[in-house]
């Protein structure tokens, strides 16, 4: 699809999230530089989602549950991967090994690598990206943060209303 390729090197945008309330999805949108008129891919290489160590020890039960993913959409009412305006979605969940002093170690940032797709990765209008996170079970404000390597390529106007109908169509 992509017809020429603007960026040489991959490019970095970080955004935080900061719950407005405990176990309250929010959304921020994230600004990759371009407008709906410039007619851009954006591919996406690679995320990492990292959150703080107080949004860590807030996951104490099996019922809490951090979710954290990529939307094309802040009108979701959960981020889940089975939505279509969700391009990706990661769950962080407490899981209860037995007695109190077993644990299990995480390794963050939590990576998504879609380099090996066809294209290095997963293409998107680059207007209307949105970070989400929700919470269950936490007592305090979850605080996360997402990192996005991406390329922009230039579209033919064909190209361009393609991949608009492919994300969301025009509902």
């Amino acid at each position: 699809m992509p017809s020429k390729v603007k960026d040489q090197y991959v490019n970095l945008v970080t955004q935080r999230v900061v719950l407005s309330a405990p176990n309250t999805l929010t959304f921020q949108r994230i600004n990759f530089g371009t407008n709906l008129f410039d007619k851009y891919g954006l591919v996406i290489h690679r995320l990492e989602y990292d959150v703080g160590r107080t949004t860590m020890d807030e996951l104490v039960a099996d019922t809490d549950v951090l979710q954290m993913g990529l939307c094309t959409s802040d009108e979701l009412t959960a981020v889940q991967i089975e939505d279509p305006d969700c391009i990706d979605a990661c769950n962080i969940l407490a899981v209860a090994d037995g007695v109190a002093a077993n644990f299990t170690l995480i390794q963050l940032p939590i990576s998504r690598d879609f380099c090996d797709f066809p294209g290095k990765g997963i293409i998107v209008s680059p207007s209307g990206i949105y970070f989400g996170v929700d919470s269950a079970g936490f007592v305090g404000a979850a605080d996360c943060v997402i990192r996005v390597y991406f390329t922009l390529v230039a579209l033919k106007d064909s190209e361009f209303i393609e991949l608009l109908q492919t994300r969301r169509g025009f509902s």
